[in-house]
């Protein structure tokens, strides 16, 4: 299982298990950064809580380690089990590292589709941005009130943060969706009964002011959005930086994550010009979708399970019931793909194999661009030995520039 299945199923605490997991077994090669960590898991196999993840919380430390040799990690935690050391300069006070292991925060990313980002506040969704395009101007020395493309971003993004993001809509008409749910109240007859019933009473009253926004939305808002982030690719890695790491958001501080742990290897992030940045900025899709509400966010059984008991002590009636079922609040999602996750790099100062391998195929271009120009001296001139500079120059197809100074 990938643990954005983990995420999206709506197990975060299983999740969570699968972050302890990393940091056990971290912590069980103590002084030995080159124990046997299938021999190690096994021979502590009562210390972990997602066994069925094994082979990824082994693949994941072994990266690791590869990457980190001089460490012994003595040390580490779950993120979100320690209070941040500063407030956060905008948004929730919550964690982006997922472990912290000697002091180094990472954010955990496991094979498969990840969310990048996911705001379901004004507040984080504005302040992501807008502390990214601050930085973006700052470092390349830009005046935001003269620069039209980011004038346009920046309002944008206002619409967006003050009509969307955050609004909560409570009549959404998804019937199968619906039906699902109820059926887990099946238990409870009398309960099951009405909600059907009143179900089939909404069905011709309700006014879908969800699906409203989202086809405004898709016909509008996030075509202005993605337009305005093609066109400045560089502008889109900033977002991109600070949305995978928090930086701008803790002034560096924990929990930020400077650095992404997956079982592929461990990627530096700590900056806008990081090579993983730079592939999820090139990678993602943005998109604002809704997410359930309440009870609902952990999943339609625990939902159910919480309803029927405020229901029978009267406190939640029929009408309740069914508008917690159905209601959504806009969210906005920076999504890298399974297939495109799949070809994101990992530090390449830290993968010797990668660096050596790029260094090989650079080698052998260089070579034959070499050999072309060359073949193609050889083919202008018949005897080499009698060549004029002018030879040479229209060999390799160079032209004269510049100034010749006599002194």
């Amino acid at each position: 299982m990938r643990y954005s299945e983990l995420l999206e199923s709506g197990d975060v605490n299983k999740g969570k298990k699968f972050e302890d997991d990393i940091v056990t077994l971290a912590l069980l090669t103590g002084e030995n950064p080159n124990a046997d960590l299938e021999k190690l898991y096994v021979a502590n196999s009562d210390k972990f809580l997602t066994t069925d993840l094994k082979s990824q919380t082994i693949s994941a430390v072994a990266k690791l380690n590869k990457s980190f040799p001089d460490q012994r990690w003595t040390q580490g935690y779950n993120s979100n089990k320690q209070q941040p050391s500063v407030s956060p300069n905008y948004g929730q006070s919550t964690a982006k590292s997922d472990i912290v292991l000697n002091n180094i925060p990472f954010s955990v990313k496991m094979s498969g589709s990840f969310v990048i980002l996911s705001a379901q506040s004004k507040e984080e969704f504005g302040g992501c941005f807008q502390y990214a395009m601050n930085k973006y101007a700052s470092d390349k020395a830009l005046d935001m009130g003269l620069d039209e493309q980011v004038q346009r971003l920046q309002q944008t993004i206002v619409d967006v943060r003050d009509n969307y993001i955050g609004e909560v809509f409570e009549q959404v008409k998804d019937k199968k969706r619906q039906i699902s749910v109820i059926k887990k109240f099946s238990d409870t007859p009398d309960l099951y009964n009405d909600l059907q019933r009143y179900m089939t009473e909404m069905e011709d009253k309700m006014i879908d002011k969800y699906q409203e926004a989202i086809d405004n939305l898709k016909k509008d808002v996030l075509v202005k959005l993605k337009n305005d982030l093609d066109g400045n690719q560089e502008l889109k890695e900033y977002i991109t930086w600070e949305a995978l790491s928090a930086t701008l958001k803790y002034d560096g501080n924990f929990p930020y994550a400077p650095y992404v742990l997956s079982p592929k290897g461990v990627s530096n992030i700590s900056s806008p010009d990081s090579v993983y940045v730079k592939a999820c900025a090139a990678e993602s899709k943005f998109s604002i979708r809704g997410l359930p509400t309440g009870g609902m966010r952990s999943g339609s059984a625990t939902y159910a399970k919480q309803q029927k008991t405020a229901y029978a002590k009267g406190n939640v009636d029929v009408a309740g019931i069914f508008s917690g079922i159905g209601a959504m609040a806009m969210n906005l999602k920076i999504d890298v793909s399974e297939l495109t996750s799949k070809n994101l790099p990992v530090d390449e100062a830290i993968d010797l194999k990668a660096l050596w391998n790029r260094f090989v195929s650079t080698m052998k271009n260089l070579i034959a661009i070499l050999k072309n120009k060359f073949d193609a001296i050889l083919a202008k001139t018949k005897d080499l030995t009698k060549a004029t500079m002018g030879d040479w120059m229209a060999g390799i197809g160079a032209e004269p520039v510049g100034q010749i100074k006599m002194v």
